[in-house]
């Protein structure tokens, strides 16, 4: 006879156990409800869940009072990863969302997601961290070991450019932080046509396209100036090239190559701005290299200033610059002054450039009035004062024929106009000419048989100081009486110019005695 005996079958179920890849030591107990089952029960699973790689793993939970066997329940693993999450380094430390370190499709709907202590995003680097995920309801599923790379913007300084040039997106942050295959873009275009920091944002995607992060960085548009130097000028700096004080602090400058300031004229060069051995920046610039000019000035007693524009060529500077001598020039006294013109553009000095002023005089000539020769205006100077080819004329008076009037004596005021080879007008110096006249005295004489001498003669011609009778010709004999043919004198004027002047000869008969 059968018996029928009551009894009761417990079914029970698992869970999915969430774990960390790689995780060690998992305890079948957490895939399980322990206390559906009697008391003294152990737990283990029949293999060694594989937990090297993400996905559902399928697992039995044998569980054992002694060596009995007292159920064999069938559970699923769920082995998780965590993704590298990349965020902008931000002074208020704001907090990444943790449902970005993980894969929410590997967790039940409704998962939360959180990290188990703040995430420091106020300083680049990696930061380790750990994703805390609950259920719906709050229930643990799992911590996920994770990590945070807090990214950096680089300040990057580059040159203006007229063309929008678009700086190197690699040097406004620091490629290695980024998976291999990450690419980098501006999300905006960045404007260097003008000088300043310009605010950018990096856009980073891995090789798949997606985007990993957006960073803020500065990209410093710093412009060069000018630099104005004198023709083999040496030890330029090439601090004058731009504006230290857009760069870091420590920043050297140097030229990429030497300028070449030998010859004048527009130089390009390039300034190379380190901070230790790694270049910061390569900035185009220019060199002016300026020469100077000899001007000529005449003499003047009241120290008259010459103008210092002269000296220069204002056509190799900008518009509006102002040109002033640095100390003044001797204008009084005869000679080559060495001067300093100052270039400035309002306040700022653009160069100083060494010149030299030549101050000169004219020369007294002394003529005689009514010159068989026309008197030369290079007598009226000093020749070897000026360049080599230079011409010198006189000036004509406005409403005149002639320079001056050398017909009457006296004191002729005149102006001579020295040219360089090219016909450019150098300098017109005032000089003097002096009209003078050796007049003779009729010599009245009566007959007699002694002959008339040079020394006789010349008593009879007024000669003007310094000058002197050289030549006596047509002496007549005063054996009869009568007017005889002018004695012709020469006469030899202090500068070695000569005239030559007739001298009246009248012969009285002598009285017989009554």
């Amino acid at each position: 006879k059968l018996v029928e005996v009551p009894a009761t079958v417990r079914v029970v179920e698992s869970y999915p156990q969430y774990v960390p890849v790689n995780k060690e030591g998992i305890s079948p107990k957490d895939s399980i409800d322990p206390s559906k089952f009697p008391e003294g029960t152990t737990f283990e699973y029949k293999e060694k869940p594989n937990t090297g790689s993400t996905g559902d793993k399928d697992v039995t939970v044998v569980a054992k009072l002694g060596t009995e066997i007292v159920a064999e329940i069938p559970a699923k693993i769920v082995v998780v990863d965590s993704k590298t999450q990349y965020v902008a380094e931000n002074k208020e430390n704001t907090q990444p969302d943790a449902s970005k370190s993980v894969d929410e499709e590997n967790y039940p709907e409704g998962s939360k997601f959180k990290f188990k202590e703040p995430v420091e995003t106020s300083k680049a680097g990696d930061k380790e961290t750990t994703v805390v995920v609950t259920d719906k309801d709050g229930n643990p599923l799992v911590e996920v070991p994770a990590t945070v790379v807090v990214a950096k913007g680089y300040p990057q300084i580059v040159p203006v450019s007229e063309g929008n040039e678009q700086p190197s997106v690699k040097d406004s942050i620091d490629p290695d932080q980024y998976p291999e295959g990450s690419t980098f873009e501006y999300k905006e275009e960045v404007n260097t046509s003008e000088a300043g920091d310009k605010n950018v944002t990096v856009v980073v995607k891995d090789k798949a396209g997606n985007k990993l992060v957006e960073v803020p960085a500065t990209v410093r548009v710093v412009e060069s100036y000018p630099q104005y130097v004198p023709v083999n000028k040496e030890s330029i700096s090439p601090k004058d090239s731009i504006d230290p004080s857009k760069f870091p602090e420590g920043t050297t400058f140097e030229y990429k190559e030497k300028p070449n300031t030998g010859s004048t004229g527009d130089k390009d060069v390039t300034v190379v701005a380190k901070l230790g051995t790694e270049i910061v920046a390569e900035i185009p610039a220019k060199i002016v290299v300026v020469d100077s000019k000899t001007q000529y000035v005449p003499v003047d007693k009241s120290n008259k200033q010459p103008d210092a524009s002269k000296n220069i060529d204002p056509e190799q500077y900008p518009d509006g610059v102002i040109f002033k001598y640095k100390t003044p020039v001797d204008t009084i006294t005869p000679g080559e002054k060495d001067v300093i013109v100052e270039a400035k553009d309002g306040e700022d000095k653009l160069v100083e450039v060494p010149a030299k002023v030549k101050v000169v005089e004219g020369k007294e000539q002394l003529i005689p009035v009514n010159p068989t020769e026309k008197p030369q205006a290079r007598d009226s100077i000093t020749p070897s004062d000026y360049p080599e080819g230079s011409t010198f004329e006189y000036k004509v008076p406005d409403g005149q024929t002639e320079p001056f009037d050398a017909t009457t004596v006296g004191d002729k005021l005149v102006t001579v106009v020295v040219k360089d080879k090219n016909g450019n007008v150098l300098v017109e110096v005032p000089a003097t000419i002096k009209v003078v006249e050796a007049k003779p005295k009729p010599i009245e004489t009566p007959v007699t048989n002694t002959p008339l001498t040079k020394d006789d003669i010349a008593k009879y011609v007024k000669v003007p100081e310094g000058g002197k009778v050289t030549n006596v010709e047509n002496v007549p004999d005063l054996i009869t009486p009568g007017k005889k043919t002018p004695v012709k004198v020469t006469v030899t004027l202090p500068n070695g110019k000569t005239t030559t002047v007739e001298v009246p000869v009248n012969v009285t008969p002598v009285k017989g005695i009554e």
